[in-house]
């Protein structure tokens, strides 16, 4: 049967494939060059003579870039800035890319600027990809042309340069092939353990695995744009794969479940019907070709994604007692009040604006990425306006 190729409406729903058209089409961020002999003579041409100056302005935006991101998540799963914050920073650099203001640049940094801009204008290209380096752990990065462009090669290792920049062939990045790939770089790079997700089987087209930290924090893992991409373009068959292991302990299961029990989702009754459900779960959403529909994909996502969130905000309630308990004294509108004679309901109280107040500051900082963007943006647009001439009285 022929897949849709344009958005179109049946029976009152939107098709949408998921993917770009074609045998050989890219993924979301994956890592690997479409048309690898224009890539390589553009990048010949236009940026292997100004490599240092490349690097060099790249090094420039991290400046940049680094005050914000700081401000914004000092530390991210325990760890400090800028550790575990790829993402973020490739991003970060990926949008200073549109408003960079060259007059701003050193000479050298200028140069690199001028020799990327030229490749660009050339129709080189630049994206985002994302993917196992060197078997170790996820990592994303630019690829320019047939440049790896790492502009985040601090986030594992403080102590490494900020930008390396290798030819893309040399740099071991790597497509993420399946779930259990992905399963094993987690496990390792991450210091969880992984799952099939067979305690919400409702879930488990679109979150196919489950990770748990040391400390017993679950999450649900549709694993990046790239991964969830493959899976729908894949009527869900890896996620079947994956779902298809054996089950979890039962001891494991349970404890994961209570901490699930509260949610809007169907939750399993033990590993083995969870197993059974998830996996017919799967095999109905391909039946109906729900991979080819735009609304079924967004409505997991954003179940999978509200989950993770309340998983999370219960994470943080059950670490949040203990400072507050080191406490023999608490200050509520001008008295002082012993903790130890609060009642429950008093001190849930003060546990919920104590996280109100970690909202707010952290909504600050958030407010002062974003000012410092618009001001970017601000500047950017000035700079390109026409000349104003006075108008003729």
């Amino acid at each position: 049967m022929k897949r849709p190729i344009d958005i179109s409406r049946r029976n009152g729903r939107i098709r949408l494939p998921f993917c770009p058209r074609g045998l050989n089409a890219l993924l979301p961020s994956e890592p690997r060059i479409a048309r690898p002999e224009l890539a390589e003579a553009l990048t010949l041409r236009c940026l292997t003579p100004a490599l240092a100056e490349l690097e060099a302005f790249f090094l420039e935006l991290r400046a940049q870039v680094d005050p914000v991101l700081r401000a914004a998540a000092p530390v991210k799963n325990g760890k400090p800035y800028p550790l575990g914050q790829c993402l973020e920073i490739t991003l970060a650099i990926q949008a200073q890319l549109k408003v960079i203001d060259p007059g701003c640049l050193s000479p050298r940094a200028l140069h690199g600027y001028q020799a990327l801009s030229r490749f660009l204008a050339a129709r080189g290209t630049l994206r985002r990809v994302w993917g196992d380096l060197r078997g170790q752990y996820f990592q994303n990065a630019l690829l320019i042309g047939s440049l790896y462009v790492d502009v985040s090669n601090d986030t594992v290792v403080v102590t490494k340069p900020k930008v390396e920049i290798l030819p893309f062939n040399a740099s071991g990045l790597h497509s993420i092939r399946d779930y259990d790939h992905f399963g094993e770089i987690a496990e390792s790079y991450w210091q969880v353990s992984a799952w099939p997700n067979h305690l919400l089987p409702d879930l488990a087209p679109g979150f196919p695995m489950l990770t748990v930290t040391r400390e017993g924090g679950v999450a649900l893992q549709e694993s990046g744009d790239y991964l969830m991409a493959l899976n729908w373009q894949q009527a869900f068959h890896p996620a079947e794969t994956y779902l298809a292991r054996p089950p979890m302990p039962e001891a494991m299961f349970a404890s994961i479940a209570r901490q699930l029990r509260s949610g809007p989702h169907r939750l399993a009754s033990d590993p083995f019907q969870g197993r059974r459900l998830a996996l017919l779960t799967t095999r109905e959403y391909r039946r109906k070709r729900w991979h080819q529909y735009a609304e079924t994909r967004q409505r997991l996502m954003f179940a999978g994604q509200a989950v993770n969130r309340a998983l999370s905000r219960a994470q943080a309630a059950r670490q949040s007692p203990a400072p507050v308990l080191a406490e023999s004294l608490i200050r509520i509108e001008g008295s002082e009040h012993s903790l130890a004679r609060l009642s429950t309901e008093v001190f849930q109280q003060v546990q919920a604006l104590q996280q109100i107040d970690a909202e707010i500051i952290r909504t600050r900082n958030l407010l002062a990425m974003m000012e410092t963007a618009r001001h970017a943006y601000a500047q950017a647009l000035k700079g390109a306006l026409p000349v104003a001439h006075p108008a003729c009285g």
